[in-house]
């Protein structure tokens, strides 16, 4: 029950500089995308805002502020996302698209590399698809079958050959 109680409450995230304090539900974080020694924010109701902060400076903060959340990650260098707003991630193209909350893509030119980290990530968080899992289990019981099949007509083939193969031995002593 207080599990329940912990994911219903909203995380916030809480930017201060020195001139000003920004609170953010961490669910409406859609991406931050470094800038040099700036930071850009941008809301998934498309409201942005930027920070005379270095993007890893943002990342510390996180880090700090919400550890154990595992929504907002750091994809490359220069991009850290809300992996709950990703709609398509293609490595070909190195792009990554958003969903805001309007529905409108948000598209971000990141490398394949680190796209193609995010993909296997959120591939091995889904699991393997209940397709493939049944597929492998009757796989899995077809080669255990067949093992033991072949297990039994060798060791049918072997009992006679073996008590030959010991008397010949046994003979030439």
């Amino acid at each position: 029950e207080t599990k329940k109680q912990f994911l219903r409450m909203e995380r916030y995230l809480i930017i201060k500089t020195r001139d000003e304090l920004l609170r953010i539900k961490i669910g409406q974080i859609l991406y931050f995308e470094a800038d040099r020694n700036y930071t850009k924010l941008l809301l998934s109701n498309g409201i942005q805002f930027t920070f005379a902060i270095n993007i890893g400076k943002i990342e510390e903060i996180l880090e700090k502020q919400v550890a154990g959340c595992n929504k907002i990650l750091r994809v490359g260098k220069s991009h850290i996302i809300n992996k709950n707003h990703i709609l398509q991630i293609n490595l070909p193209k190195q792009r990554l698209l958003l969903l805001t909350e309007e529905g409108k893509p948000k598209e971000l030119v990141i490398s394949k590399d680190p796209l193609k980290v995010l993909k296997d990530n959120l591939e091995k968080e889904m699991g393997k698809p209940q397709e493939e899992e049944e597929k492998e289990r009757v796989e899995t019981a077809k080669r255990e079958t067949e093992k033991t099949a072949t297990e039994q007509d060798n060791m049918a083939d072997k009992h006679p050959t073996e008590s030959g193969e010991t008397q010949g031995k046994r003979n030439e002593n």
